[in-house]
């Protein structure tokens, strides 16, 4: 058994998930324009990927934590494992919708996205496949994966890997805060920065500590989610300002989905 900080963790996983579907509730119903709405409709997929996430971490953790000498926890590994990884492919084709949505106004490039994700799932599924999950790895603080046939401890794997996950949404969230100049208001302006700018943190620390191979370091699995938290909380500021910053500074509801026509 693990120690008990591990339970902890687990638990608080599971709180996380709960508040990541509560926010992709809120991002369904939040009063855009009628086209805005569209765009919040993709949206949803990535907090629904986070919540996903966060929930099998933490159900992971418990397994590790209580159950992990048990003859059927390979299977158990390997399907929490399988779903962690559908999870993270349908948040992060959500939110690369939802940002190309941003950039061009459009929805149209949608199919094209969750063909490339489809893609890479399978891609994914059978790399782990291979791998052959065995059972899992308890740390303190943190839960991992055992596999029987580990990836090569190759640089140039890890990049490939992380990359096609993670580098399409780096772009975009590139090309959206590029469009800084272009909008026309202080509220624009604001929402682009806070958008692209916590995005961009969290997909860049990411994709540096996948392709760097320590995606899988006990001190990342612990820290992960916290990011992960903090880019949210930017997210969700830039779209739904507390009523106390509207009234100081007389915001209006937001409207996305036209900031590149408004420059």
């Amino acid at each position: 058994m693990a120690t008990a900080g591990l339970p902890v963790f687990s638990v608080l996983s599971l709180a996380t998930a709960g508040l990541y579907l509560a926010i992709g509730r809120h991002a369904a119903r939040s009063s855009f324009t009628e086209e805005g709405r569209h765009g919040a409709r993709t949206f949803r997929f990535w907090w629904w990927g986070l919540a996903g996430l966060s929930a099998l971490t933490g159900l992971q953790g418990l397994l590790a934590s209580f159950a992990n000498d048990q003859p059927w926890i390979p299977v158990a590994a390997a399907s929490t494992q399988f779903l962690y990884v559908l999870c993270a492919c349908m948040g992060l084709c959500g939110l690369m919708c939802y940002l190309w949505f941003l950039y061009t106004g459009s929805l149209r490039g949608s199919p094209f996205f969750t063909f490339f994700y489809g893609l890479v799932y399978v891609a994914a599924g059978a790399s782990m496949a291979w791998q052959r999950p065995v059972g899992f790895r308890a740390y303190d603080y943190a839960v991992g994966i055992a596999y029987a046939n580990p990836l090569p401890d190759s640089g140039l794997v890890y990049l490939v890997f992380y990359s096609l996950f993670l580098v399409p949404q780096v772009i975009v969230a590139g090309l959206y805060l590029a469009l800084f100049r272009r909008v026309g208001d202080r509220q624009a302006r604001l929402r682009v920065v806070l958008v692209s700018a916590s995005l961009l943190a969290l997909l860049l620390v990411t994709l540096a500590v996948g392709a760097s191979g320590h995606s899988l370091d006990p001190w990342w699995l612990s820290g992960q989610q916290a990011i992960e938290l903090l880019a949210s909380a930017g997210v969700l500021l830039a779209h739904r300002p507390p009523r106390w910053v509207r009234e100081r500074y007389a915001l209006e509801a937001p409207v996305i989905g036209r900031a590149r026509r408004s420059g």
